[in-house]
């Protein structure tokens, strides 16, 4: 009987932690893809198990490995009590508006903002062409809030916050979360209901943009996605928001509550790297945050919002041919 894995965050020769290891799929190397155990199968093949990759296949180029790094063009983690909110990635820093209330408890150990009630306190982001990826696009980030306030924005660029250009993500209503990226096709939009978030507690709400799948994860799990648009993204050349949205007129919606660590990627995250950001797993790791249970959705289905639907997971295992 072989001897129970090592813990998930162990990590090898390669770097990568077993945890890393498990969220890749099997593939075949020789024969048939077995699920992973280790040791020698016949015809000399060496079997690989737990995620069915070995460091010496990742070495030699025939697998690749995404991390939450990839592709991450901004990063706002809104760390310490600075003047400015710190582009963590590249300089695109933040004006701080208002008052917001700085180093706050966040999320894995970090500090957040609380920008508390009304619409005057949120960070403001100029323009600029690395905010607007169009091929593909990920964003999002951590909020916490208890206020019943409806309209609240978790970040938006975008000619309004439910607009004609740009993109947007923002907790709706006590019982709805709301996302919207505008395409060459029209607008591609997830607005879940029966997802009630204003428990105080850290929820990560982020959504992603593949060329034709908007999907929105709440904290770590797909929620809604809508599959009925494509193309490229549509850009607004407004500046890019951080606990403020609008109606693009003189409706303005803060976040009566915290936010931390915002991002935005110029790739669509696959569902293993949103759920690594959940769990907290990045270049630089941290001590989990308390975990909180997932509220269940009822997503509308129609032309306007699309079809929710739900990733399926599952671990494969490998076959390595270790003859000459």
């Amino acid at each position: 009987m072989l001897p129970d894995p090592p813990p998930t965050d162990q990590r090898d020769s390669s770097g990568l932690s077993r945890r890393s290891l498990l969220k890749l799929t099997g593939t075949a190397f020789g024969t048939a893809a077995v699920a992973g155990c280790l040791g020698e199968a016949p015809s000399g093949e060496r079997r690989v198990g737990y995620g069915g990759v070995t460091p010496a296949m990742l070495a030699a180029g025939r697998l690749s490995l995404s991390t939450p790094e990839d592709g991450l063009v901004a990063r706002w983690t809104l760390d310490g009590t600075n003047s400015t909110a710190a582009d963590a990635v590249g300089g695109n820093d933040g004006a701080i508006r208002g008052a917001p209330r700085q180093g706050v408890p966040g999320v894995h150990d970090s500090t957040a903002y609380d920008f508390r009630s009304g619409s005057g306190n949120y960070v403001e982001v100029a323009d600029a062409g690395i905010l607007r990826p169009t091929a593909e696009l990920s964003v999002g980030g951590w909020y916490r809030t208890e206020s019943g306030d409806t309209g609240q924005t978790l970040v938006q660029k975008a000619d309004a916050r439910f607009g004609e250009t740009g993109y947007a993500v923002d907790v709706q209503t006590t019982n709805s979360i709301r996302g919207h990226v505008a395409v060459e096709s029209g607008r591609a939009t997830v607005n879940p209901f029966g997802v009630a978030t204003h428990d105080g507690e850290w929820h990560h709400l982020f959504l992603t943009w593949d060329g034709s799948a908007l999907v929105l994860y709440l904290d770590g799990e797909e929620i809604d996605r809508d599959t009925s648009q494509s193309g490229r993204v549509v850009h607004s050349n407004r500046s890019l928001f951080v606990g403020r949205g609008d109606n693009g007129y003189t409706a303005y919606y803060g976040m009566d509550g915290a936010i931390d660590d915002v991002r935005v990627y110029e790739r669509a995250l696959p569902a293993s790297d949103v759920g690594a950001l959940y769990e907290g797993e990045s270049a630089s790791p941290a001590p989990r945050a308390t975990e909180t249970a997932t509220p269940t959705a009822t997503t509308i289905a129609n032309d306007e919002f699309g079809e929710s639907g739900y990733g399926s997971h599952g671990y494969g295992g490998g076959v390595e041919n270790t003859e000459p």
